[in-house]
């Protein structure tokens, strides 16, 4: 034991000896533990400060967003706004080009110029499509030398002034003719005026028993001229004739007008349900060497010049002979109206050719003032507010009244008042359409046309016109 005891004590000096130097360890191993404190502390106060930094991103990013969402609202109704101005204003422009084509087209119609002339609206329509500005005005008048759609028209305008005069529009040939549609049209000729009134001078006087000595010596002629061979074989005829004409007639009877694609597309409607009437299509001719309607021309025919570029309408009406014998209303009425295309000649060239045009009679809006107010305005449309409809819809021809006499050749015509629903148009037309409803003849409109084409002898055309020679 007491070696043990030695070994122990040896072992403790041992233990003293090497932890001599302890303390100086543990003063370093204190030391550290400090400085990593020290650094986490540091640490901590880093992290805090990114947290910090962070948080000020995130609330200087939102204020930032906010701002940037604003300036685009405020960016996106500047420039809703300003292509709805922009936007009103093309279109108010559009309808003005529209109006000034139109009166381009007018100009061109009116003068009929040979469309190499200076002064043919050519050029004038190309620059018409092209414009995008409204140029100078002055008092509501276009002036030239600012250019756009005001100078088109100042330019239009000041050669007209000019043409109206060198064409004869302001000096134009007026006549008035009274044109068959049985003789010259359907060539149906009826029995001569004398030669009528020689068969009924016969009728008469053997149906009254009249001796010869108390007729005059005109009335002794007139029987006299019935024994002539050619006489003889114009009253043989007469009744075939007057069948022809009947059957003319009533092949052009109409179930129902308002059926009718072109009745119901040109001509006002005067009634619903089914109404019969008689429908007569012919086209009319301005040539040389032929009549109105375009056949041969030949004795009795009417034939208007073919030297004036244009013969136009300023008033028609229409006669029926023998129409009082039918026992039918006294105020029959009709439709006449053009539905193929118009044709006038140039006006200007040396050999003047024909030219065609497609008419349609539209309804053409009246523009309205527009100013500035308008264009700013939130409710405003042009298309809808500044003019008073639409443009495209079809002025449809209404009816007028049709005059009659009792067969006299010698009738006072006088009473015919001619509609002017037609004035300026070219009498010259490749179709026309005259309808007579049945409605305006009798209570039974069917029991009234089939006595109209019974009854009348004749339909005569009446038209007013006026003619322009061109230079």
């Amino acid at each position: 034991q007491i070696d043990q005891l030695s070994e122990l004590e040896g072992m403790v000096e041992e233990f003293q000896s090497m932890a001599a130097s302890e303390q100086t360890q543990r003063n370093a191993i204190g030391t550290a533990i400090q400085n990593l404190e020290v650094h986490r502390q540091e640490y901590v106060t880093a992290q805090a400060e990114g947290f910090r930094l962070l948080r000020e991103r995130e609330s200087f990013n939102k204020i930032l967003a906010a701002k940037v969402q604003k300036n685009r609202y405020q960016d996106m109704i500047f420039r809703l706004s300003r292509n709805e101005a922009a936007g009103k204003y093309q279109t108010s422009f559009n309808a003005a080009a529209q109006y000034t084509w139109m009166a381009a087209r007018a100009y061109d119609y009116e003068t009929s110029l040979d469309p190499g002339s200076p002064a043919a609206p050519g050029p004038l329509l190309d620059r018409i499509v092209k414009e995008r500005q409204l140029g100078a005005w002055s008092d509501g008048s276009p002036q030239i030398g600012r250019g756009g759609l005001a100078e088109i028209l100042a330019q239009l305008k000041g050669n007209f002034n000019v043409l109206k005069g060198q064409l004869g529009l302001n000096n134009p040939q007026s006549e008035t003719e009274k044109i068959s549609l049985r003789g010259e049209l359907f060539r149906i000729h009826s029995l001569d005026p004398d030669l009528a009134d020689a068969v009924t001078l016969k009728q008469n006087v053997i149906a009254l028993n009249i001796p010869q000595d108390q007729l005059s010596i005109g009335e002794r002629l007139a029987l006299a001229s019935l024994d002539e061979p050619e006489n003889q074989a114009a009253v043989a005829q007469a009744p075939a004739s007057d069948d022809r004409w009947k059957d003319a007639l009533k092949a052009r009877i109409v179930p129902d007008l308002n059926k009718m694609p072109e009745f119901v597309r040109y001509c006002r409607p005067f009634a619903t349900g089914v109404q019969p009437g008689i429908v007569i299509r012919f086209s009319t001719c301005i040539e040389p060497g032929k009549n109105f309607f375009g056949h041969p021309l030949a004795e009795g025919d009417h034939q208007y010049s073919t030297a004036n570029f244009a013969t136009k309408i300023r008033g028609l009406g229409v006669w029926m002979d023998d129409y009082r014998s039918a026992g039918l209303a006294t105020t029959p009425r009709a439709y006449l109206v053009p539905i193929g295309n118009d044709y006038l000649r140039t006006s200007t060239s040396a050999t003047p050719f024909t030219r065609t045009w497609d008419v349609v009679e539209q309804r053409i809006p009246t523009p309205f003032v527009i100013n500035p107010g308008n264009l700013s305005s939130p409710g405003y449309i042009p298309t809808l507010d500044g003019v008073t409809g639409a443009f495209g819809e079809i002025r449809r021809h209404g009816d007028f009244r049709m005059y009659h006499n009792n067969g006299d050749p010698e009738a006072d015509d006088s009473e015919l008042v001619m509609d002017s629903r037609l004035i300026s148009r070219s009498i010259w037309n490749s179709q026309w359409m005259l309808v007579i409803p049945g409605s305006g003849l009798s209570a039974d409109p069917d029991a009234g046309l089939r006595k109209l084409a019974d009854k009348i002898t004749d339909i005569k055309l009446y038209f007013t016109t006026t003619s322009h020679q061109g230079q």
